[in-house]
């Protein structure tokens, strides 16, 4: 099994709407992954961090004067070269 690595930081070319397109496409929300973030993929899996939301409230979780941060995992939906990545 072999595991990628794709940073997530933001990028205004268009590598930068490259990333996007394929975040999304794997149904991650790009507003929730924090800036300078690593996505790593294991076989059919994305692994990623994510700043803490309170679902109730819809608000990002302080604590310690910083957002706090969890990981998560979404199944691949689509792979990073069908993007250019």
């Amino acid at each position: 099994m072999s595991m990628n690595h794709i940073y997530l930081g933001q990028h205004s070319n268009q590598r930068g709407s490259q990333l996007q397109a394929w975040i999304m496409a794997n149904g991650i929300d790009p507003a929730l992954v924090p800036h300078e973030s690593v996505a790593e993929i294991h076989g059919s899996w994305i692994t990623y961090v994510i700043f803490k939301i309170d679902y109730r409230t819809k608000l990002r979780v302080i604590g310690d004067e910083r957002y706090e941060k969890e990981f998560l995992s979404v199944p691949l939906v689509a792979r990073p070269e069908e993007f250019g990545l």
